[in-house]
């Protein structure tokens, strides 16, 4: 489904470039979506393939700022006594957002990959029989240890991620307020 089929109120609001990396998505789908959970009160961000925690503080940031908050009031996107009514759609390459319900945005999301999936389409011969033991033996072998990140490599991920949410910060503050526009 795309995004013009469904109703989708775009808000008229300024979209942050740096949006997206600012919460933590990694990625680079057009369509990501963000929403609240009070499950650990958390952001959640998803492509449509790609899901996980983001970043609260940047999330918070973002929709609490004085030019954003008052576009967003007539929706619950977060809330730590229940789960968000409406998730929050940006399409990265318009530079637009879109509040909507979990299974509008899912819709879209998933759309997004359609032509993908179609290309995808697993084929009875692609399917792998029987498996010969020395090649599993190799496959087993070919397996790496690895190890999680090295004390100052965290401390360097959590420098970029301030450094990226103050950059939010910063291009938020330069905008005009909803009532001096």
């Amino acid at each position: 489904m795309k995004i013009e089929d469904l109703q989708l109120e775009r808000l008229v609001v300024p979209v942050p470039p740096m949006l997206a990396e600012a919460i933590g998505y990694p990625g680079q789908a057009r369509y990501v979506a963000f929403y609240w959970t009070p499950y650990g009160d958390e952001v959640i961000y998803t492509d449509g393939r790609l899901s996980a925690n983001g970043h609260w503080h940047a999330w918070l940031l973002f929709t609490r700022h004085r030019t954003i908050a008052p576009h967003l009031q007539a929706y619950n996107l977060e809330n730590s006594d229940e789960e968000a009514t409406y998730w929050l759609l940006v399409d990265r390459e318009a530079c637009a957002m879109y509040p909507g319900t979990a299974r509008e945005v899912l819709a879209v999301l998933r759309g997004q990959y359609a032509d993908q999936d179609q290309a995808r389409e697993v084929h009875e011969d692609d399917i792998p029989g029987e498996i010969a033991l020395e090649d599993f033996r190799s496959f087993v072998d070919s397996f790496v240890e690895v190890r999680g990140p090295k004390p100052e490599e965290i401390i360097e991920a959590m420098r970029k991620q301030d450094a990226i949410t103050e950059e939010l910060r910063v291009w938020l503050d330069t905008k005009p307020s909803p009532e001096s526009s």
